[in-house]
């Protein structure tokens, strides 16, 4: 299971990403993933590791961003 730390690298790379971008429509949607990831950081802050990986059916990080 992704711990904590990874849910907000990838809720910061989201959001340097949607810095740099110009469009739009695609820097709202990297700003809706970061917000995503920074959720799930605080969802598994919560939890405890074992319970967390028991219950977490999540695969990873969506593979599709368009």
């Amino acid at each position: 299971m992704a711990g904590v730390k990874y849910y907000l690298r990838q809720a910061n790379a989201f959001l340097s990403h949607a810095q740099s971008i110009t469009d739009p429509q695609l820097k709202a949607r990297y700003r809706m993933m970061a917000q995503q990831y920074s959720d799930m950081a605080s969802e598994s802050a919560g939890e405890p590791e074992e319970v967390a990986s028991e219950t977490d059916d999540r695969q990873g990080p969506p593979r599709n961003l368009h």
